[in-house]
């Protein structure tokens, strides 16, 4: 489910899928006017829509392009398919 503006808070933990690709979770550090900012667990922040934003990790997963979501493809890799934050 896209988070509504009613459940997700300031502090609370959200899904965004970054670069159409992958899945990242991230911290809400302040919401207003439709846009949330929030923090990386790695270090830095970024400015979404709300519309962006997933309350679980499946969610966002379900919304992925068909071609990021089945991990058996043969062919080219990126180096995401070895990252462990991809998965």
């Amino acid at each position: 489910m896209i988070a509504e503006a009613g459940r997700i808070r300031e502090g609370s933990t959200v899904w965004v899928i970054e670069h159409n690709n992958r899945v990242r979770e991230v911290k809400v550090v302040r919401m207003e006017y439709g846009f949330a900012t929030v923090r990386f667990p790695q270090g830095g922040m970024a400015r979404l829509r709300e519309s962006r934003l997933y309350i679980d990790q499946e969610d966002a997963i379900r919304h992925l392009p068909r071609m990021y979501q089945a991990r058996s493809r043969r062919g080219f890799y990126t180096k995401y398919d070895y990252s462990e934050t991809w998965r």
